[in-house]
């Protein structure tokens, strides 16, 4: 559920969705902002052709341009990065669409739950438990809890929203091999989202991307 956490290759996400729409809008802006300097520039030294004037002409554009690079760039910059603490509260896929996670409100903090499995019960000839059984948290270290099952469980713990679309200081619970990493998260875009979970230094962990599922309400616990 969690392969991406365990391996020391990240998974590099792709911004896309409402990041494009404001890049492409920016990019609209950048043009009609251009087009309009130009005719100023034109129209203040239209009854002066010498080539003093026009070099002048020249140099004002540039400066202009300038401007306007800078402006859109910082634009675009701030419009992309705008998500606030409460942007990842909602159900999401794990990257291999085999499970979906709950992230909601602890508090001030966030945390998750398992909500959905692909298969949520044990198949034919399983050697762990028998068939049409709930999956349990057969690999958790301590015995006492591997006889909770998995949908409902909380695997996302204590993470808080530090800027900057990243939420981080929590901990990850992988059911896969029952161990507790360091998380952080972050959020790529609407509806995109990079976890990443490590042991000790962040740069010695894994990454995977997960997707916002629409069309669910938002719960606070």
């Amino acid at each position: 559920m969690l392969d991406g956490i365990r391996t020391k290759v990240p998974v590099k996400g792709q911004k896309q969705g409402m990041n494009d729409r404001i890049l492409e809008t920016v990019g609209e802006l950048d043009r009609f902002s251009r087009l309009m300097v130009t005719q100023y520039v034109q129209n203040r030294y239209k009854d002066n052709r010498s080539l003093f004037s026009m070099q002048r002409v020249a140099n004002e554009m540039k400066h202009w341009m300038i401007i306007i690079i800078f402006v859109c760039t910082a634009t675009a910059t701030a419009l992309v990065y705008a998500g606030g603490p409460d942007s990842i509260i909602g159900i999401w896929n794990t990257e291999k669409k085999d499970a979906k996670i709950e992230i909601y409100a602890c508090g001030k903090r966030y945390c998750g739950k398992i909500v959905w499995l692909k298969e949520p019960t044990y198949p034919a000839h399983s050697k762990v438990g028998m068939l049409g059984m709930p999956i349990l948290d057969s690999n958790n270290p301590e015995p006492s809890h591997r006889i909770i099952p998995l949908v409902g469980l909380q695997m996302l713990f204590d993470f808080v929203f530090s800027g900057n679309n990243v939420w981080g200081g929590g901990k990850i619970y992988d059911s896969d091999d029952g161990k507790t990493y360091s998380g952080k998260m972050e959020l790529l875009s609407n509806n995109k989202l990079k976890l990443r979970g490590y042991i000790g230094i962040i740069l010695f962990g894994g990454s995977t991307i997960w997707t916002k599922e629409e069309g669910h309400e938002e719960h606070e616990y």
